[in-house]
């Protein structure tokens, strides 16, 4: 019997601009992969973080029952998607959830407090079936682009910064504004 994978992604709004590209492509190379196509039934849910209900969608995923789950983790979704996880969590607990995508690395400690148990770091369509291919072998994941708890280095947490924008260097209008805010404590 396969074990159902469900891939989620969260895009900011509605628009043909707002794709989840990476969780796509992760999602196409484990339907590719032989191996994996024979012990995995993947599929891939796309949520709006702007219109989306991150704890019924939360629910919604969990009544499936999936026996991984990997989440698409931006700046922009990451409240988001922390709704949809407790969502998740609170109905059902049987899954190994990893994440990926830009935000990963902000606070890593802050996504394994939550409940994920790997961290997928550059591109993911490798990662993500190495990773795979070791749990289904009763194996822990490790290697390139795989964290873990074990594997994860503290370091000091990031300080916001305010960054003026344009930037003095760009020959473009001078207003101040905050060009990023970096994630942490």
């Amino acid at each position: 019997m396969k074990k159902k994978l469900i891939i989620v992604s969260a895009s900011i709004e509605r628009s043909p601009l707002a794709f989840p590209m990476g969780a796509l492509s992760i999602y196409t190379s484990v339907l590719h992969d032989e191996e994996l196509n024979s012990s995995v039934e993947a599929d891939h849910r796309h949520f709006y973080s702007d219109s989306d209900d991150p704890y019924q969608s939360g629910k919604e995923i969990a009544s499936l029952k999936p026996a991984y789950l990997g989440i698409s983790l931006y700046l922009f979704n990451r409240e988001w998607m922390y709704a949809f996880l407790s969502a998740f969590t609170a109905s059902y607990g049987e899954t190994v959830i990893w994440a990926g995508g830009p935000d990963v690395i902000s606070d890593p400690e802050a996504l394994i407090a939550r409940g994920i148990s790997y961290l997928t770091i550059g591109e993911g369509e490798s990662s993500v079936r190495r990773l795979l291919s070791a749990l289904l072998e009763g194996q822990e994941p490790e290697g390139r682009g795989i964290y873990s708890p074990g594997s994860l280095h503290s370091s000091p947490p990031m300080r916001r910064i305010s960054m003026p924008f344009p930037h003095p260097f760009l020959p473009c209008r001078r207003n101040s504004a905050p060009i990023m805010e970096f994630s942490g404590r």
